[in-house]
């Protein structure tokens, strides 16, 4: 573990970078929309189950499932649970600062890079990471407002997403025999 804060847990797990960049080949992702307005949000998502399915999905699921994190997945979740992501924003299309109130965190496996998230306390940033490299990284996404700025580069990711607190995953990862990915 690199970087531990409130905002983000940063964890050393090698995953399949290319297969899960193969997934946007075989995988179609559709435009987001804003819930009230239905403008688009500068990024398109997949979820299905055939993604779900997936040998990489099933394996990352599989690498994690000994923490006890509560992943969710289904028909009851939409478009929650897993979700295969591009950003292609534009300077009036970017990812509005916003608590995802559905999910309290999210397991995210980025597949582009550089990539950046910032976090808010009312509208300041109070927080800005980039993921740089190839490392999972859980981001406390349900209890604090998050956001992307504008950036020019396409920007691609995997997600999970999970259901238990924040302090619940803080407390997970202190007391797990978590040497099994160096956490």
């Amino acid at each position: 573990m690199r970087i531990r804060n409130k905002y983000i847990i940063e964890l050393d797990y090698e995953y399949d970078h290319e297969s899960l960049l193969e997934l946007y080949n075989r995988h179609e992702c559709t435009p987001y929309k804003h819930q009230v307005t239905g403008k688009e949000l500068g990024f398109s998502h997949c979820y299905t189950e055939y993604l779900f399915n997936e040998p990489v999905v099933q394996k990352i699921i599989a690498d994690f499932s000994y923490l006890d994190l509560r992943f969710e997945f289904g028909e009851h979740c939409k478009s929650t649970g897993f979700t295969l992501c591009e950003s292609r924003m534009a300077p009036d299309l970017t990812i509005t600062p916003h608590i995802d109130y559905a999910r309290s965190a999210c397991l995210t496996f980025p597949l582009t890079f550089p990539q950046v998230v910032q976090f808010y306390d009312g509208d300041d940033v109070v927080y800005e990471y980039q993921y740089q490299h190839q490392t999972a990284v859980l981001g406390n996404i349900g209890s604090i407002k998050h956001g992307v700025t504008y950036a020019p580069d396409i920007r691609r990711q995997f997600q999970l997403d999970i259901f238990n607190t924040w302090d619940e995953i803080s407390e997970i990862i202190s007391n797990k025999a978590l040497d099994k990915y160096n956490l």
